[in-house]
């Protein structure tokens, strides 16, 4: 590890890692990025625990089928896309974190494998510059998304969005969104900064850094250097607080919702499984836990639901968010399973239960293809 100061100007678009951080930064961002992946590995497996909780089941392992679901529903967001407000959002989220989570994994490759390992870098010449107009673009995209779900939630607020239930304990839609909104931000920032010091010939083809570094001319060589210490900095906090973050809040739906989709039932749509009946959380079966811990509290079930818009007390989004809590309360971090509250009376109320007339118009909605009347008829 050296320390490149922004003097050091390429004679051709280069990808410059590091530039202007100090070799005693770049090794903690190394150690907390390796801790990073850690706690993020961890809490996976919290989750995988939990769903062994539940009873056997065998699942028709149809390979062709279950890719082509991951791809039309995980990756196009096929489901997600029929509402106009929301699949613009969600796609613009969504893909915005994809190139950009794509673009820091090329450019780690870039410096950590083929630079400090065999001595050349690919992030260069035209190549570079593609990249980042591309990174820069979907960075926009991200923000963009992210201004539209916090003006949805907080500002339209549609009842579907409600959520009495959280499953998760200490963070919600707003950390989630917020969070990303300082990634990106902090990133742009950055960005700025370091083209506002360095004045590349090439500068313009990161836009949207660029922008912002005509704003900030002004400021002084030591003081460009002090802005670009501090948004990187900070950048690189919230984005590794967030990839440790992942599996203990909302977001590990991104992880979830692609097991979920890839699970789903290959049956006829109205088909319904000949359940056995439950009495507490873990007589449900793996794949049923699994599909809960999949729910993204879109709201699109209870929405779709006919007995909850007739005034009645069922909503699914509340039974699988309640299911989802109870299945937390039964995988304690001790190991032993604290699944002792019957579903039917303590958890859910029976009127809820019964209110469901297996129309399955819930399901039929589902972005994640949760079975939520199978588990109302067990």
């Amino acid at each position: 590890m050296k320390y490149i100061p922004f003097q050091d100007i390429p004679a051709e678009p280069l990808r410059q890692t590091f530039v202007n951080i100090p070799p005693w930064a770049q090794t903690v961002t190394y150690v907390a990025g390796a801790a990073a992946v850690g706690v993020f590995a961890y809490g996976v497996w919290r989750h995988v625990q939990k769903w062994r909780l539940g009873k056997a089941e065998k699942v028709d392992w149809a390979w062709g089928e279950r890719l082509k679901a991951l791809l039309m529903y995980a990756i196009a967001q096929m489901r997600v896309a029929s509402d106009a407000y929301a699949g613009a959002m969600h796609l613009a989220i969504f893909w915005g974190m994809v190139v950009l989570a794509m673009a820091t994994a090329i450019a780690t490759v870039d410096w950590d494998v083929t630079y400090l390992l065999m001595g050349f870098q690919f992030l260069k010449g035209n190549f570079y510059l593609i990249y980042e107009l591309m990174a820069d673009l979907f960075g926009i995209a991200l923000i963009g998304g992210l201004a539209m779900g916090l003006y949805r939630r907080y500002v339209m607020k549609p009842k579907k969005l409600e959520t009495p239930y959280p499953p998760t304990f200490g963070f919600d839609s707003a950390y989630l969104l917020l969070i990303l909104l300082g990634v990106a931000v902090t990133g742009f920032l950055a960005e700025a900064a370091r083209l506002a010091a360095q004045k590349l010939p090439w500068g313009a083809w990161s836009f949207g850094g660029y922008v912002l570094a005509q704003m900030i001319q002004g400021v002084s060589q030591d003081g460009l250097v002090k802005l670009h210490h501090l948004f990187w900095t900070l950048h690189a906090v919230l984005a590794l607080g967030f990839i440790a973050a992942i599996p203990w809040s909302k977001a590990f739906h991104m992880v979830s919702s692609s097991v979920s989709i890839f699970l789903r039932k290959l049956t006829p749509a109205g088909a319904l499984a000949a359940g056995e009946g439950v009495a507490t959380v873990t007589d449900l079966t793996w794949r049923q836990l699994a599909q809960v811990d999949g729910c993204t509290w879109c709201g699109r079930c209870q929405e779709a639901c006919p007995a909850n818009l007739s005034g009645q007390a069922l909503s699914p989004k509340n039974i699988v968010l309640k299911l989802n809590g109870e299945m937390l309360r039964a995988a304690k971090p001790n190991g032993k399973i604290g699944a002792d509250r019957k579903l039917h009376g303590d958890v859910i109320a029976a009127n809820e239960l019964w209110a469901c007339t297996t129309c399955m118009a819930c399901e039929q909605v589902c972005p994640v293809f949760i079975e939520q009347p199978r588990a109302i008829i067990d």
